[in-house]
């Protein structure tokens, strides 16, 4: 079985995907690191020997599975995440409480009002 490539979005709270990648042992491999480029990602891409990626655009296309940690300023790129992403082969684990993608519409009493 080949390994799966992941790609960590973030490196705050990506940190943690970073690790539960390393201890995943043969069946993961840290693909890359999504980020704005601060020194701390740039430290981290160094650290970890892979390419520090800023543009959903330059993103390898053999990434498998993208852990996103950014927060609610992160809600385009994961909407890009899914688009780019083949969903037959890949997949998105989103991780944040405040990320606003979506919100159910309140129903409605289903009384009408006479």
């Amino acid at each position: 079985m080949n390994a799966l490539q992941v790609l960590v979005c973030g490196t705050n709270y990506g940190r943690i995907y970073l690790e539960a990648i390393r201890l995943g042992g043969a069946g993961y491999r840290l693909a890359g690191i999504f980020a704005r480029g601060s020194a701390l990602s740039q430290r981290v891409a160094c650290e970890c020997a892979v390419p520090l990626y800023r543009s959903i655009k330059d993103l390898d296309p053999a990434i498998d599975l993208a852990c996103a940690a950014m927060g609610a300023s992160g809600a385009d790129v994961i909407i890009d995440l899914l688009s780019m992403l083949q969903p037959a082969a890949a997949f998105v684990f989103i991780s944040t409480v405040t990320l606003p993608i979506w919100k159910p519409r309140r129903r409605s009493s289903g009384t009408a009002a006479s």
